[in-house]
């Protein structure tokens, strides 16, 4: 294809210039042209990839958010959750009247099969009558030491009730009163039994006490007109009191202590000789078996037998010598 041109100033540029090549100058022209093509098609194309792409990044942007906005809400609703029924749980085995109060029904209908006992739901309390004398029992299972503020709650009960009564802290001790303290508040006899722990001997003690007491009391009442009992006197009464809980558990675990050696010295007396000898003659010979070595008395002839012994016995037998049923020292 030949091409021709008669345009002034293209024929006056290569007259004025002979050594250009007019062929290269236009390959180089049409390679120019072809780029910037090629270029603005590519840059179409971007452009138009990215106005689809964004409004999708956006869009999975917002939905991460969300979707973290909505798991974060409710991960804190479900440890509010959590928090709330566990304080809720919580509340209810330490202060409920109905959980407090029914070990304790059980351990005073063991202890007293004969008694009348009344059941008080909202003060987790016991009217406790028994032999003629009536005692109010107010049972508590908090974790801490009762405070002041829960003795006097106490006694305000003690003048409602207008009885003599008994505060049973079951896990912990009592501000400012000792154990088996006795007060006179109003004309009656009030005792603090601490770390009861359910025990039928610390509460049989207590009420032992308040009948005894009160029944003093009336006897110097009938005979005389103007009977009180000063607070030194009182104080008398309970150091001697707590001396006498002192030796009672002294005896007890001494007694205890002396039937397990007696035991075992009963045990030791045997003829293993004799006894595998006669045993293969005669069938009612005992047989040697597996002895407990915490009460040395129990003897069985599995070792699974003595395995399910012994659960029951380290409970009755702690390896310290003392019993869980044992009063602590005032």
């Amino acid at each position: 294809m030949k091409i021709e041109t008669s345009h002034i100033r293209i024929c006056t540029f290569y007259s004025e210039n002979p050594t250009i090549d007019f062929e290269a100058i236009n390959l180089l022209i049409i390679d120019l042209f072809e780029k910037l093509s090629i270029q603005d098609h590519i840059a179409t194309h971007i452009k138009t990839a990215t106005a689809f792409i964004k409004p999708i990044s956006s869009a999975i942007s917002n939905s991460e958010e969300r979707i973290h906005t909505e798991i974060t809400g409710i991960k804190d609703s479900t440890t509010k959750v959590l928090d709330e029924l566990s304080t809720f749980i919580g509340k209810y085995r330490s202060t409920s009247p109905t959980a407090m109060s029914d070990d304790l029904e059980c351990v005073l209908n063991n202890a007293y099969p004969t008694a009348r006992i009344s059941r008080n739901f909202s003060e987790g309390a016991f009217i406790l009558n028994h032999m003629g004398s009536s005692v109010y029992i107010q049972n508590n299972t908090e974790t801490t030491n009762l405070t002041e503020t829960t003795v006097t709650d106490f006694l305000k009960k003690v003048k409602e009730n207008n009885t003599n009564a008994i505060l049973l802290a079951q896990y912990t001790g009592i501000i400012d009163k000792p154990n088996y303290h006795i007060d006179i508040y109003g004309g009656h006899i009030v005792l603090f039994i601490h770390m009861v722990n359910y025990s039928i001997d610390k509460i049989k003690i207590g009420v032992d006490i308040i009948n005894h007491l009160s029944d003093k009391l009336r006897e110097l009442n009938h005979t005389e007109t103007d009977h009180s009992i000063s607070k030194p006197m009182l104080e008398d009464i309970n150091r001697e009191f707590q001396t006498f809980i002192k030796q009672k558990d002294m005896i007890s675990n001494t007694m205890k202590d002396n039937h397990k050696r007696i035991m075992a010295q009963l045990e030791d007396l045997r003829f293993p000789v004799l006894n595998q000898y006669l045993s293969t003659k005669f069938t009612s010979i005992l047989r040697p078996g597996f002895k407990c070595d915490i009460c040395r008395i129990f003897t069985v002839n599995t070792l699974k037998g003595l395995a399910a012994h012994k659960r029951g016995c380290i409970r009755k037998n702690p390896v310290n010598g003392e019993s869980k049923e044992n009063i602590p020292p005032g």
